[in-house]
């Protein structure tokens, strides 16, 4: 790779009002970002921004009701069209989380409900991929959570086998999809499914490891992680495509993967404080580099967490000299602040 001739830089991105609160959770090489918005005592909006200047409230989520009643969202994934899948939730005074709604929404066509079941009417959703198909997982009482795709509004179910319980994280733009479960006999591990009739397990590190896959690209290479060491430790896992046996990468939990191979990471620190945002590469084993961190707060003595979420790569109005883009946020529990946060032309920090 060589060097790039755009200029490394760091934008926090507004919030709804000048004193809201937000967090990135997903870009597009297109330019969209996607995260939440909120305030305190306010429950979350799911934004996207279309500059570095301007939020645009999606109408999804941010409705204080009464008696401590709050219905918050988050946009979570968004692709290249600008579509953004959601995820809707309601809160009460006894409940942290009493009911879920996973929704879609664009600027043409405003927000759509995404439909569920009789017995599982509660939703959720984890990514959506440039033909609009979203992944999700439906719920209900007395009855487990199990991966859907929604496509063109109908929901289909993925073929979990009947005692197992499944989590989908990723879908790419032929439709593969990957995972993770649990059996009912304590087996675990990693999976992908293509439209076929059942579930393909991607082979362990070893016959011990337990690993889940977090991230496809377009070409089927897939990125998951493996629990090593003490405390919430992390190793980079690679699958070069679905049949290939597992590579161990960096000791750094990747949470995004682009198709040019670069990484967005964090170490997540211990016990909730000190997770570090990074920009990463697959080649040679896997690379990284810290990212820096926005100016801290008033009333703050430093940040307590610093998290990548997401990596995007080309020109775009936060970038318009190009390079590759990673988003997230940067949190303080003392002055209960969360910055939203873009580093651009990031990889000059991985190539110096």
């Amino acid at each position: 790779m060589s060097k790039s001739s755009c200029e490394p830089r760091l934008h926090v991105l507004p919030g709804l009002t000048p004193t809201s609160d937000a967090r990135v959770e997903a870009l597009s090489d297109s330019g969209w970002v996607a995260g939440a918005s909120w305030e305190d005592g306010i429950p979350y909006s799911a934004v996207v921004w279309s500059d570095p200047e301007r939020v645009v409230d999606t109408g999804v989520g941010g409705v204080a009701v009464a008696d401590g009643v709050a219905i918050s969202a988050s946009a979570i994934d968004v692709n290249e069209s600008g579509t953004v899948a959601i995820n809707r939730w309601k809160s009460t005074p006894r409940l942290s989380i009493s009911h879920e709604e996973a929704l879609v929404w664009s600027q043409q066509d405003g927000a759509t409900v995404l439909p569920t079941s009789r017995y599982r009417p509660r939703a959720s959703v984890t990514a959506i991929n440039d033909e609009g198909d979203v992944l999700g997982h439906v719920r209900g009482r007395g009855h487990g959570s199990v991966p859907v795709i929604w496509t063109d509004g109908e929901r289909l179910r993925l073929p979990v086998p009947r005692h197992d319980k499944a989590y989908g994280t990723d879908i790419n733009n032929d439709g593969l999809i990957v995972g993770s479960y649990w059996g009912r006999y304590g087996t675990a591990g990693s999976w992908t499914w293509d439209g076929g009739p059942k579930l393909m397990p991607l082979r362990p590190t070893d016959t011990t490891a337990v690993t889940a896959a977090t991230d496809v690209d377009d070409s089927g290479l897939i990125i998951g992680g493996q629990h090593v060491g003490p405390g919430d430790a992390i190793r980079t896992i690679l699958w070069r495509n679905p049949a290939a046996s597992p590579v161990r990468l960096m000791r750094i939990r990747t949470v995004d993967l682009h198709n040019s191979g670069y990484l967005a990471a964090v170490e997540p620190g211990f016990r909730g404080y000190g997770a570090t945002a990074y920009i990463g590469h697959r080649r040679d084993g896997g690379i990284k580099a810290r990212l820096p961190q926005p100016s801290v707060p008033d009333g703050s003595l430093g940040w307590s967490n610093v998290y990548a979420a997401a990596v995007a790569r080309g020109a775009s109005p936060f970038a318009p000299g190009g390079g590759v883009t990673v988003g997230g946020f940067a949190q303080d529990f003392d002055s209960m602040t969360s910055q939203a946060v873009l580093w651009t032309c990031s990889q000059t920090w991985l190539n110096p």
